[in-house]
C-alpha cells in the first residue's frame, strides 16, 4: 500500500530540515521512505496538498478516555468536587461496557484531532474486564498509544484488586494478549495509586511491578496542595525513571524540577484543566526554565475540549502572558514574547514522542519514521490567507478540528476529507449515548447535581 502527498507545505518538526514548501512525502505501508519534490511514486494513491500545511501526528501524554461519556459533567468543577462527584460517586457505576464505548468513542476523538498517539490513564479499572474492555477498545479505534493500567479502583466499588500483588496475572493476560508487542499499536502502560491516596511502600510496589513489564508509567503527582512533594517522595525511594511521564505537578519545587530532568522523566500540563479547574498555573514556564521538554494532554473531556492544538494554543499564550508580568507590572510593554509557535507545537508533537520513548519512530517527518501524519486543509475561511513562512503559528493559532481534512497512523487512513473513516461509528454511537443516559440517570442527585452532599464516608479498610 503506497500514498503520496502531493505539494504540501511539509513542517518536519526536525530542525536540520525545517519546513518545506512545496514538497511531496511518499508512504509505503507503514512508513515514510521518501521526502522531496516531484518524487516518483507509481501506482500510489495520491493526495493532493496544495495550499494545505501538513504535520506529525500529535502526542497527548494524558487523557481519561474513559470518562467520555460523561462529556462536560464537571466544567464548573473544583478539584476537591471532581474527586467527590467523579472518583467517588459516578466511577463505581461505569461497567466493562461502558468502559468499551467511552474509550472507543475518546480514542475517535483524538484521530479526529489529530491525535495519532495518546496515552489512556485510565484509573477506574474496578474489575479484569473493565482493563480488557479499555485496551481493546483502543485497538480497535486504531489509534496508537499507551493502555495506562490504573492500578487502584475507585475507592466505593465492591473490592476485586486490595493488593499490588493481584494485579500481577491481569498485567500478564493484557501483555501477552491484547497488547502484545507486534500485535497492535498500543502497548502496555501502568498508572499506579496516587500518592495522597495511598502510602509509598504500596507505590513502590507497584512501580517495581510495572517495571518487570517494561511498562510505561504515568502518575498524578504534586496537583493536591498538601504540601508533600511527591517526586521528591519517589527520588527518595529510588523510583524516578526516564520511563515516566509525570501528570499536571502544578505544586512542583525547583528541586523536583531538576529531578525530573536529571531523570529523563516527562511532565504533562493538562493546561485547561489545570487553569479551569483552579489546580495552578501549567508547568510550562517552570519546565522550559529548567530545561525539560513539555508535553501535552487534554485530560478530560469531562471538563474541557479534546484537541490538542487548543492546549497548545492555551498554554503558549498563558505562559507568553506569566512571562510579561514583571514588565506590565511596571508599566512596560513587553519588547518580545517568550514562547513560540514553533515551540508549542514541539510540546504536541516531538517533545510528546520523547516522553513515550518513541522519539525515533514519531513525532517528525522523517524517511524511516513511522507514518503518523495529519494534513490541513488550509482553505477555509478560518485559516485562508496563512502566510508559508510561519506554518506553525497558522496550526497552533487558527487552526481547529475542523481544518483536519486527513489523518494518517502507520500508514492507514483514518480520516479522510474531514471526515473519520470508522464504519463502527454509528453502532458504538448509540452505545455511548446508552451509557451517558444511564449513568446520569443513576447518578443525578435529588437537586439536578452529580455531586452528593454529604460527601460519601470512605468505609473502614476500603483499600486504595
Amino acid at each position: 500500500m503506497k500514498t503520496v502527498f502531493r505539494h504540501g507545505c511539509v513542517v518536519t518538526m526536525n530542525p536540520v530540515f525545517g519546513n518545506l514548501a512545496d514538497t511531496d512525502v511518499l508512504v509505503e505501508e507503514d512508513r515514510i521512505t521518501a521526502v522531496g519534490r516531484g518524487l516518483d511514486a507509481g501506482d500510489a494513491t495520491e493526495i493532493d496538498a496544495r495550499g494545505c500545511i501538513l504535520t506529525p501526528g500529535f502526542v497527548d501524554t494524558h487523557r481519561h478516555l474513559w470518562q467520555t461519556a460523561v462529556r462536560g459533567i464537571f466544567a464548573d468543577w473544583s478539584t476537591l468536587q471532581y474527586m467527590v462527584g467523579i472518583r467517588l460517586h459516578i466511577a463505581p457505576f461505569v461497567t466493562a461496557e461502558d468502559t468499551y464505548a467511552a474509550t472507543y468513542a475518546g480514542s475517535l476523538e483524538c484521530l479526529n484531532n489529530g491525535v495519532t498517539t495518546v496515552l489512556g490513564y485510565e484509573h477506574n479499572v474496578n474489575t479484569p474486564d473493565h482493563a480488557f474492555a479499555g485496551a481493546q477498545a483502543m485497538v480497535d479505534a486504531g489509534v496508537r498509544g499507551v493502555y495506562g493500567l490504573g492500578l487502584g479502583q475507585a475507592p466505593l466499588a465492591p473490592r476485586v484488586f486490595s493488593e499490588t500483588e493481584q494485579y500481577r496475572a491481569l498485567l500478564t493476560q493484557l501483555n501477552d494478549g491484547i497488547l502484545a508487542r507486534g500485535k497492535s499499536l498500543v502497548r502496555l502502560g501502568v498508572a499506579p495509586v496516587e500518592l495522597f491516596m495511598a502510602p509509598i511502600d504500596v507505590v513502590i510496589q507497584q512501580f517495581r511491578l510495572a517495571r518487570e513489564y517494561g511498562a510505561q508509567l504515568t502518575l498524578h503527582s504534586n496537583a493536591v496542595r498538601n504540601g508533600v512533594g511527591e517526586i521528591q517522595m519517589l527520588e527518595d525511594a529510588g523510583l524516578l525513571g526516564a520511563d515516566t511521564v509525570f501528570v499536571h505537578g502544578n505544586t512542583s519545587t525547583d528541586r523536583e524540577y531538576q529531578l525530573v530532568r536529571d531523570r529523563g522523566a516527562a511532565i504533562c500540563a493538562g493546561v485547561e484543566v489545570e487553569i479551569g479547574m483552579a489546580l495552578g498555573e501549567p508547568t510550562l514556564r517552570k519546565q522550559r526554565k529548567f530545561g525539560l521538554a513539555p508535553t501535552l494532554g487534554v485530560d478530560s473531556v469531562g471538563c474541557c475540549g479534546g484537541g490538542i492544538i487548543g492546549q497548545a494554543r492555551l498554554g503558549m499564550q498563558t505562559a507568553r502572558l506569566a512571562d510579561a508580568a514583571e514588565e506590565l507590572s511596571r508599566g512596560e510593554n513587553p519588547a518580545s514574547l517568550s514562547v513560540t509557535s514553533r515551540e508549542a507545537l514541539e510540546w504536541a508533537t516531538i517533545n510528546g514522542a520523547k516522553a513515550l520513548g518513541l522519539q525515533d519512530r514519531i513525532g517528525s517527518i522523517e524517511v524511516g519514521k513511522d507514518a503518523d501524519l495529519v494534513l490541513f486543509r488550509a482553505t477555509s475561511p478560518d485559516m485562508a490567507g496563512w502566510i508559508e513562512d510561519c506554518p506553525e503559528a497558522a496550526v497552533i493559532t487558527q487552526s481547529s478540528a475542523a481544518d483536519i481534512d486527513t489523518v494518517m497512523v502507520a500508514g492507514t487512513l483514518v480520516k479522510r476529507g474531514r471526515a473519520l473513516l470508522a464504519d463502527a461509528w454509528p453502532r458504538q454511537l448509540e452505545a455511548l449515548n446508552r451509557t451517558k443516559r444511564r449513568l446520569a440517570k443513576q447518578t443525578r442527585q435529588p437537586d439536578g447535581t452529580f455531586i452528593p452532599t454529604p460527601a460519601p464516608e470512605l468505609p473502614a479498610g476500603h483499600g486504595w
